[in-house]
């Protein structure tokens, strides 16, 4: 979240952790103040802004609330209940003739996976009411056996795929009932996918495969640009959308920025030749780093030393490693991974540390970021 708000990576920004382990408190870096941030810039521009949060990584404490007129806090509000806090602020705040930017973080769908209807009916085979749904995600894997329970996993993807439907319909519901029209500018992303055993792994963080790195990214542009719905086939990032963003309001980027602007691969076809998308992942003992480049995706684990290479073209799920079937991109992406680890020499962002309240700590282990 803090790469999508700052357009940098996060080696670069340096809020990286925010993970507990073994009942230790593992102290999460704060936003430090030389950081800018979309709100920061859209105020400065006379925007009126306004946040809401319902996760707890993503509170004023933690420095979320930076460049925001309005922030509120929600802790694991759903959508619906969410929903409602917003509209309450909509008539004080919220008027066609203001500028006004909306940032609102949904929770669901997330773990623990809520079961909604009428969506529910039509995607389970089969109903197990004598599960503890409630458990850690490594628990519940553990306690049912979740690699050999088909239907039990097929039951969870339900429970996924019903809480994407239910969002759907309450992003749909906000959205009319509030005072914007069809020369608004909307943009729906993610900050991560699921994953369900795939790569053996379970919910979010434990790897840099697809399926949790690849999320949507919906723009709606304004209707006065006349632009009819594409599909944008570069690889692009959510480092991408402060840059984007900007440019549609004609507010200059900041240098520092890593993304780009999305607008030349939308309004004629350009493409970025050979742009690499990074990911990283560091949780706990975890130091991953996947380089996306055309075809080719480079995935690798520095506490194993293991490297991965896989063609998304031939290869979508990362199920065949080529790392020593094509030594030309290896080599290539080797030489791409290091010239990353020397630019990042000397750049460390010493963030304040915050230590999160016994409520907040509750709060993080229900959602399984905590063990």
């Amino acid at each position: 979240m803090v790469s999508m708000f700052t357009s940098l990576n996060s080696s670069e920004h340096g809020i990286i952790h925010g993970t507990f382990k073994n009942g230790n408190v593992y102290n999460q870096e704060a936003l430090k103040e030389s950081l800018i941030t979309l709100p920061v810039i859209l105020k400065k521009h006379g925007f009126f802004t306004m946040g809401f949060s319902t996760n707890p990584h993503l509170s004023k404490k933690l420095g979320f609330a930076k460049g925001f007129d309005v922030f509120v806090y929600a802790p694991f509000y759903d959508s619906q209940k969410l929903n409602k806090v917003i509209l309450d602020f909509k008539t004080k705040y919220l008027k066609k003739d203001k500028k006004f930017f909306l940032w609102i973080h949904y929770m669901d769908p997330h773990w623990p996976y809520i079961a909604r209807n009428p969506w529910m009916k039509e995607y389970a085979n089969k109903d197990f009411n004598d599960i503890n749904f409630q458990l850690l995600p490594w628990a519940f894997k553990d306690k049912y056996e979740l690699d050999g329970n088909k239907d039990l996993l097929e039951n969870l993807i339900a429970r996924y795929d019903s809480e994407i439907n239910f969002l759907d319909t309450k992003i749909s519901s906000l959205y009319k009932s509030l005072p914007v029209d069809d020369n608004n500018l909307v943009i729906i992303t993610a900050d991560h996918g699921e994953e369900f055993l795939e790569h053996d792994g379970f919910t979010h963080g434990n790897n840099l495969y697809n399926q949790t790195t690849r999320v949507p990214l919906i723009i709606k542009l304004p209707s006065f640009m006349n632009k009819k719905g594409i599909s944008i086939e570069d690889n692009v990032g959510i480092i991408d959308i402060v840059p984007t963003l900007l440019s549609l309001l004609n507010i200059p980027v900041e240098p520092k920025f890593q993304g780009k602007n999305l607008m030349p691969l939308i309004e004629n076809g350009k493409t970025f030749k050979k742009r690499i998308i990074i990911s990283e992942l560091f949780k706990g003992i975890k130091n991953i780093l996947s380089f996306t480049q055309d075809r080719w995706k480079y995935i690798y684990d520095f506490k194993t030393n293991k490297a991965e290479l896989f063609d998304l073209k031939s290869d979508k799920d990362e199920k065949v490693n080529l790392i020593n079937k094509n030594p030309v991109i290896k080599s290539s992406m080797e030489k791409q991974l290091k010239a990353h680890l020397e630019s990042l020499k000397g750049k460390k962002i010493q963030a304040r540390l915050v230590r999160p309240d016994k409520k907040n700590v509750e709060s993080l282990k229900s959602l399984g970021y905590i063990e």
